[in-house]
Order: C-alpha cells, then structure tokens, then sequence
C-alpha cells in the first residue's frame, strides 16, 4: 500500500533540540551544493538537517533502535553518513533528506503526488553506484520561497545569541512541523530505477533520481521491522 498523510510521523522536537541544531549549523564548513543562497537559507538548511537527525534518532530510540556511529564522514566521497546500524547481516547505513515544501504544493497530497525523496545523483554514478543503504525523507510543512524571502529580509548578524536568533529566525516553527514521511532501501530502489525509462530530474545545480513520495516510498513504521529484520 501507498504512503498516505495518516502515515506521516511527527518527529520529537524540543527548543533544546534547535537551539542546539543552530549551535552545530554556525560551527559547521556549510558547502552549498543545491543552489545559490543567502547565509542565512543556507544556515537554516543545515539548522534543519541537524533537527531531522535528532529527531529521528529519538524516534527510533522509542522503538528500541540504536545506532552504532552518528555524523561520520566517508572520506573518499567526501560525504556525511548520517546513521550507521549494525544489524545481524552487516552494517547499513541510512541517509537522511530533508525538504521544506514546494510553494506551489497546498497538502501533503500534493507533495505525495509530485515529490520525490531527494536523492542526488553525484556525477555520471549509477543507480547501483548510489551510497547509502536507506534513504529517509523529511519534510518540514513550510514553504520553502516564503521562508527564504522572509529569512533574507531579515538582515541580521548570524552571531547573534542563539535565544535571540531562534526568534528572529523564527526556529520555533520546526517544533511542531518536522514529519518523517518516508523511505526506501537500496536494492528497491535500484530496481525501480532501472525500470523506468526517464530516471533522474534536475533542480538547482543538482540532479536526482526519480524515487515519487507516493508512489515508490514506504511507511515509516515499515522501517522498524525492516531494521530489526536485518
């Protein structure tokens, strides 16, 4: 059965969570690699990364799943890892995207029925060549053009203190608006990609597989079987 809106998961977030996300996102070498941004866009994508892997990770943890390494960096590739499991077969490792949503999307269906889970393809790689073994979607439920407008407007020192910067930023918008909404493995992805006949989009500087929300994505709760079957 298909993803629907009733299977969404809304992630734990507290104030201590983003505050601490921001602290992390103003120490962290920022490359922008999607598109040309003001410093603060680009601040509040990376804030946002690190509050879906909080997030999640406190997720799993309430459903007795741990993780053995978090935030690694494969050198050769020059990428984070975001989650490494050790299951019974081996490791896996999961990578997670987030996404704000499209201005021209009104509801979940219409991210269901147009979006995809963000998965970039690097380079001339192969769907076989892709890293990572899971790949998991976030969304934060605002749209993306009006919060850039509105964070670029601002003007403000990003040096700020943190509480001053969480209200003007107006950070505590991700309390109640980060949902898990979907994923995929690895060895059905590259099955569904090799079926289809137009098989990566573009965006920005970036270019994606086509891996459709509502069509080729699982339920997030499917992920803890699929976990502990491993």
């Amino acid at each position: 059965m298909p993803v629907t809106p009733s299977d969404f998961i809304q992630l734990p977030i507290t104030k201590a969570t983003i505050l601490n996300a921001l602290e992390k996102a103003r120490l962290q070498n920022f490359r922008d690699n999607l598109r040309h941004r003001p410093s603060i866009v680009q601040l509040d994508s990376s804030i946002r990364g690190y509050i879906g892997e909080v997030g999640l990770k406190a997720w799993f943890a309430s459903h007795d799943i741990y993780f053995a390494e978090v935030n690694t960096m494969n050198e050769a590739e020059n990428m984070d890892i975001d989650f490494t499991f050790c299951g019974k077969n081996g490791n896996y490792n999961l990578e997670i995207k987030t996404s704000l949503v499209a201005d021209i999307d009104k509801s979940w269906g219409d991210i269901l029925r147009k979006r995809d889970i963000k998965l970039i393809r690097r380079g001339t790689v192969t769907i076989e060549e892709l890293n990572g073994d899971l790949h998991l979607q976030i969304y934060f439920y605002g749209h993306r053009k009006k919060r850039d407008n509105l964070l670029a407007s601002l003007n403000l020192d990003l040096n700020l203190p943190s509480e001053e910067l969480y209200d003007k930023m107006k950070l505590y918008l991700y309390l109640d608006k980060t949902f898990f909404i979907g994923w995929i493995d690895k060895p059905t992805l590259v099955t569904q990609i090799q079926a289809k006949s137009k098989k990566t989009w573009a965006y920005g500087m970036r270019e994606f597989w086509l891996c459709n929300l509502g069509k080729n994505a699982k339920k997030p709760l499917q992920i803890i079987e699929y976990l502990q079957r491993i």
